[in-house]
């Protein structure tokens, strides 16, 4: 049997539906137990990580420009 696009995608779709699936399982079975009071945000961590990320590239390329030499730094005399 061929293995095309179509077959493809929908293993991954399948593979989606049941992590979704066990997901809200998990959610619905499992007692939390927070112990700081930003860990009931939904999303937190996520929403966290997403903006430590954005935060670091833009202090790595305000580093860029601040290291930068010009151009011709080493034909000046």
């Amino acid at each position: 049997m061929k293995i095309t696009w179509k077959i493809l995608f929908r293993i991954y779709y399948i593979c989606m539906a049941v992590s979704v699936f066990i997901g809200l399982l998990m959610l619905h079975f499992h007692i939390l137990h927070y112990h700081f009071l930003f860990q009931r945000i939904p999303a937190f961590f996520a929403i966290f990580g997403f903006f430590g990320c954005a935060l670091l590239i833009l202090i790595a390329k305000g580093m860029g420009h601040w290291l930068m030499k010009a151009e011709d730094y080493y034909e000046k005399r």
